[in-house]
């Protein structure tokens, strides 16, 4: 787009209002659906629904409390059109349903399902009001005394000016939906007035992210960028000239861009090439991966930036916050992290006098939030504080125009929110409801009074793939349902979900009913649940109350859970010896992740590897150590003996989201092969080579388990979205 084109839009925008409600329309609860428009609201805002779940919600409102069966669900969906995985997508269209509605298959509040019939509608259903107006006839024109007059003009200037001194309330809060895209929109940046707002799309075919710009209230957006890697985290400069962002593409660099397009111009590169480079598994890049780089942050003067990088693998100054000149020079350090520690995000507050770090421990979340003085030449002037005690994971700080406070996106697993945390004030974390659950990458206009934030969908559901036949999904909900393991008799499977409202770990048949849950009320996130090789006992971790993960152990039948080492962290991703006797867990107590080793009647534990090393499995004849390397296993699976000897990287291959199995004869592990596929390939140990054994649609989330007879495996696959969200008169 032109700049004149642009300038256009200024003078031609408009406001998009709540849809009023027509003839045609049904309410219940929050949620009205129009027939006609075909369109789905809530509290008048249009919430985006497939066709096929549409139809599906439009055919159990029309019949509310009573079955509608799966064969008349097919006639209205399908009619004769012949659809050999009908079951399969039903289920995925009524998932998909329950997903916009917030609803849940074991807990509904409007959608219930009936074994082996089909589904009912439980809520209440109205119909849309009626409003008669008659008309009115006007009254006869009277004449008003000229005094009187007088005195009423004056009583009104004066009741005017008291209103304007004691009875003006602020405007109520207003939400909008800013973008409604194919693909994932997130990441959202306000123009310091608030009339613009800057975002990261993958674009239609959901295959690269980019940077856009659009004026709030407007349909027409300008790309901005266009390159080849992964452009994320734009942030405004303060006279709203220039935009800041990353760009990953093996290695991450800072540019700045005009928001009228046109040439960027990069700020800074770091050297090294960085092996997580975001690709089309993430689906919204930068949302489910923890950050490569945090977004660009300007001084109050627009003539530097905070940012803060951590690369795969480890270089000298990762994790510190760096000061980089817009307008080119050296960086300097900022804030250098502690021992152990690191940073991963760091905000400049508006008046340049402060800064907000999320500071981590050195493996994995959870973090904390501080706030450390700056003086004028922007370089620490005291210790950092800490206003938000270790908490989930956090995904976006901003803060408020005034200074008194931040918004802060996360931190209350498995379910995002935004919150506004305090600075100064000895008050406890408020969560802004009207955001609602999944409310991350907070944004707030220095004027305007606007804060706007990327509303995700994070679902995912475990899948089964027999080698003679087609995947099926065998556990769906509107939750994320991750690291799937079969029992060792491969009866059972074990795995993480939220369908409970936490992350627990939860057990069921191997072809997905019988679900139990099996952890409640940890304090916080459980997950990578691992068999003992009895299938007695299932090792897993959660973040501790106090911080840090712990690792523990439950009955595979139920009952209290147990920690291993009470008193001290042990770490996460456990996993068994094949005599049962030792546990293997990841842990960074050593200032990187390493791998660790346990009784599991207790004792001290005991560093296996020196040079790095994550999610740890052990073969079955007890003499190889297995792990990865780097972020989630972007370098490959290394090897070690645990008899003595130094870790050696065995396959060359990037393995997604820690997605592997060690079985007798080799390693079946999940790889990327192009845009849309993934491979399952299994590497043998006689042979001392890898092939492939099927292909796999992607996304793919974490887990990967084989069956005792290496005939089927089970692994988990994400449905993600985002959509820019605004709310107006934010105070």
């Amino acid at each position: 787009m032109k700049q004149k084109e642009l300038s256009e839009c200024y003078t031609t925008r408009w406001k998009r209002e709540l849809v009023p409600i027509s003839k045609n329309t049904l309410r219940f609860a929050a949620f009205e659906v129009d027939s006609i428009s075909g369109e789905l609201r809530k509290y008048g805002l249009r919430i985006k629904l497939q066709d096929q779940p549409f139809k599906i919600l439009e055919a159990l409102l029309a019949k509310p409390g009573e079955v509608v069966t799966r064969e008349e669900l097919r006639e209205r969906i399908w009619g004769n059109e012949v659809f050999v995985d009908f079951d399969h997508g039903l289920s995925a269209a009524v998932n998909r349903l329950r997903s916009a509605l917030g609803d849940t298959a074991e807990n509904p509040r409007y959608v219930e399902t009936v074994a082996r019939r089909g589904y009912r509608f439980i809520g209440t259903v109205e119909g849309p009001p009626v409003t008669v107006t008659e008309p009115v006839a006007a009254p006869p024109a009277r004449k008003i005394p000229w005094a009187l007059a007088a005195l009423l003009a004056v009583t009104g200037i004066v009741g005017i000016g008291l209103w304007l001194v004691f009875g003006r309330t602020e405007a109520p809060l207003r939400l909008t939906q800013v973008t409604s895209l194919i693909g994932s929109e997130t990441m959202p940046a306000l123009s310091p007035d608030g009339e613009q707002v800057a975002f990261v799309w993958n674009g239609e075919k959901e295959d690269n992210s980019d940077i856009f710009v659009k004026l709030v209230g407007s349909e027409t957006t300008l790309r901005l960028t266009s390159g080849p890697g992964a452009d994320l985290l734009p942030s405004w400069s303060p006279d709203g000239r220039q935009i800041a962002f990353a760009r990953v593409h093996g290695k991450t660099g800072i540019y700045v861009v005009s928001p009228l397009g046109g040439p960027e111009r990069k700020v800074m590169e770091f050297a090294g090439i960085d092996r997580r480079t975001p690709g089309p598994e993430t689906k919204i890049v930068g949302d489910l991966l923890y950050p490569i780089v945090s977004r660009p942050s300007w001084s109050a003067d627009g003539k530097f930036l905070a940012v803060v990088r951590n690369s795969e693998p480890r270089e000298p100054g990762d994790g510190a916050v760096l000061l980089v000149p817009v307008d080119g020079g050296e960086p300097r350090t900022l804030l250098a992290p502690k021992a152990g520690d690191k940073f991963l995000s760091a905000t400049i507050s508006p008046d340049g006098q402060r800064l907000a770090v999320t500071k981590c421990g050195a493996g994995t979340p959870p973090c904390e939030i501080q706030i450390v003085p700056l003086n004028k030449g922007l370089a620490a002037a005291g210790e950092p504080r800490t206003i938000l005690p270790y908490r989930g994971q956090i995904r976006g700080v901003a803060w408020m125009p005034d200074g008194e406070s931040l918004i802060v996106g996360g931190f209350e697993l498995p379910r995002f929110y935004s919150w506004r945390v305090f600075v100064n004030k000895q008050r406890a974390p408020e969560r802004i409801e009207m955001a609602g659950a999944d409310a991350i990458w907070p944004s707030v206009s220095l004027r305007g009074a606007k804060f706007a934030y990327g509303r995700s969908i994070l679902q995912a559901d475990l899948w089964r793939l027999e080698l003679e036949g087609k995947p099926e999904a065998i556990l769906s909900s509107t939750a994320r349902d991750t690291s799937p393991r079969f029992s060792p008799d491969g009866t059972r499977i074990a795995f993480q979900s939220a369908r409970g409202g936490e992350n627990d770990i939860w057990a069921a048949r191997a072809d997905g009913t019988g679900l139990r849950q099996l952890t409640k009320n940890m304090g916080g996130a459980s997950g990578s649940p691992a068999w003992s090789p009895d299938g007695k006992w299932i090792a897993f971790d959660a973040v501790r109350k106090e911080g840090g993960y712990g690792a523990w152990i439950v009955d595979a039948e139920g009952g209290p859970p147990r920690r291993l080492s009470p008193g001290a962290e042990t770490g996460w991703q456990p996993n068994w010896s094949p005599d049962g006797k030792q546990i293997y867990f990841t842990s960074a107590r050593s200032g990187r992740a390493e791998i660790w080793r346990i009784p599991v009647e207790g004792g001290f534990p005991e560093q296996i590897t020196r040079t790095g090393g994550n999610a740890g499995s052990v073969s079955r004849d007890g003499k190889t150590l297995y792990y990865v390397n780097g972020f989630e296993g972007q370098e490959g699976i290394y090897s070690q003996p645990l008899a003595g000897g130094e870790g050696k990287l065995l396959i060359a291959e990037p393995i997604v989201r820690v997605s592997y199995d060690v079985v007798a004869e080799g390693i079946y592990y999940i790889t990327p092969r192009d845009a849309n596929w993934c491979d399952i390939r299994f590497y043998d140990f006689a042979r001392r080579a890898s092939r492939v054994v099927t292909k796999i649609e992607r996304p793919v989330a974490f887990g990967l388990s084989a069956t005792p007879d290496q005939k089927s495996f089970i692994y988990s696959r994400p449905v993600t979205g985002s959509d820019l969200m605004l709310i107006e008169n934010f105070r």
